[in-house]
């Protein structure tokens, strides 16, 4: 291939000969071009490039010649003034075809697609396949060991945690029985399953706290393109109000649903678990720390994601290997206390995840040097996650001594959404900007604007 120098070198000085012809032009021949016999005689003269348009000139001409082929392609698009080389898709074809210099417009108008000259500008230069290959395996790798180490430190977290709880067993029987009167028979002691009925009781709890966190790993999923143009572009405040949209939402939903889990989980756990009464009361002691873990784990998830977004790959594996070793060596040391037993699993996860949240943000802070506006991202959405929590925990327990409890919790539920959405309105948190970042956020924008949430 031949390279910019070796091509500036050969035309410096000399003239390059355009050999071109299109439709309703009298050289324009339909079944067969004849460019090539016109670069053919250009050749002879000395030019040392061909300019020529078209994908069967540029194949025709390289050809006939072997000179270095400037390629450009005339299309209109309907709306568009510029027509020379309009859009990416004519700038692959022409690199396919083997242009050696891709010509285009490079007027200030818009193109096909839209694409403006600034953001031409400010894309990436190409790489070759090996460079490109490389940025792959350094961006694949550290995903790929993250998967694994996340699949180990659970593996291991759950073996201590079986270990703990059967030496507690082995040598406070009657300390642990006495956390769980009436929930833990005798005869579990007595076959020393403890831990497996224990284990049980915690498991339970972990679909309703997963259940968060994979509904903001879209957040950060969708977050990653605007924060990456942001931050390649060097464009600081495209990339601070990214940041900030990104983070609002994120606690808009993480600490209500985390204050949400709290509350209702035990509720909850009696709904979903109607003939597992033992497990659901051990169970109901353990969801409300969980709730509490869930805001870290599910807030953490996008940080990560926008670390990644800046280039930082390598990042989030770190931190959250760090956060899972504290994790693991916090539930170690608590899990094998005989009053706070399986209790202490969900504290470790609290803490290792609240270790893993505030360490993203600090290395998201200071590799993107923005400093986010903490009042409207952080405290206001945490002020009404509280209003929206007090109203929940005071309609539950007051409908509960009324009503069942399926209907009780959805009422409540209803209530503390209504004065969720009334506060949110009120702190004028959510923007049209936030709205449409989301999947699908224009279909929510018009609902909302219907309803006359949003004007």
């Amino acid at each position: 291939m031949i390279t910019k120098k070796e091509i500036l070198d050969a035309i410096h000085g000399k003239m390059i000969i355009s050999c071109q012809a299109v439709e309703d032009e009298p050289l324009y021949v339909e079944e067969k071009s004849i460019m090539y016999l016109m670069a053919r005689a250009a050749k002879q003269a000395g030019t040392p490039a061909i300019r020529t348009s078209s994908i069967r000139d540029v194949i025709a001409i390289k050809e006939e010649t072997g000179l270095p082929v400037i390629g450009l392609v005339k299309i209109q698009y309907p709306g568009y003034e510029g027509y020379i080389t309009p859009t990416m898709k004519e700038v692959d074809d022409l690199v396919a075809a083997g242009s050696d210099v891709v010509a285009l417009d490079c007027t200030l108008r818009k193109r096909g697609d839209g694409i403006t000259k600034t953001e031409l500008d400010s894309s990436p230069e190409a790489q070759t396949k090996s460079k490109l290959a490389k940025t792959l395996i350094r961006t694949a790798v550290p995903i790929g060991i993250g998967a694994i180490i996340m699949n180990i430190a659970g593996f291991i977290d759950i073996t201590l945690i079986l270990n703990r709880i059967q030496y507690i067993m082995n040598t406070y029987p009657y300390e642990l029985l006495n956390c769980y009167k009436g929930a833990m028979s005798p005869e579990v002691l007595t076959n020393k399953t403890a831990h497996i009925f224990l284990l049980g009781c915690y498991s339970i709890t972990l679909p309703l706290m997963m259940l968060v966190p994979a509904i903001t790993q879209t957040f950060g999923v969708v977050s990653l393109p605007a924060v990456t143009r942001a931050y390649t572009k060097k464009d600081s405040n495209a990339l601070k109000s990214s940041i900030e949209s990104v983070i609002k939402l994120t606690t808009m939903v993480t600490i209500p649903a985390g204050l949400s889990i709290s509350i209702l989980g035990p509720f909850l756990l009696r709904i979903i678990y109607p003939h597992r009464v033992n497990d659901v009361s051990i169970a109901s002691n353990i969801i409300p720390i969980l709730g509490i873990a869930t805001i870290f784990t599910a807030t953490a998830t996008p940080f990560c994601s926008m670390l990644q977004a800046v280039g930082r790959v390598d990042l989030p594996v770190k931190i959250i290997s760090a956060g899972l070793i504290i994790k693991i060596i916090v539930n170690y040391s608590l899990v094998g206390i005989p009053q706070i037993n399986i209790q202490g699993a969900g504290i470790g996860t609290t803490v290792g995840y609240a270790f893993i949240l505030i360490v993203a943000m600090y290395f998201l802070f200071k590799e993107t040097r923005i400093m986010p506006n903490l009042k409207k991202t952080l405290f206001k959405p945490f002020l009404a996650s509280l209003i929206c929590g007090a109203f929940l925990y005071l309609s539950v327990h007051f409908l509960i001594n009324f009503l069942p409890t399926l209907i009780s919790v959805a009422l409540s539920s209803v209530i503390a959404v209504i004065s969720y959405i009334a506060t949110l309105g009120i702190m004028h948190l959510i923007t049209r900007e936030d709205l449409k970042s989301l999947p699908k956020g224009k279909k929510i924008l018009k609902i909302l604007e219907k309803c006359h949430i949003i004007k």
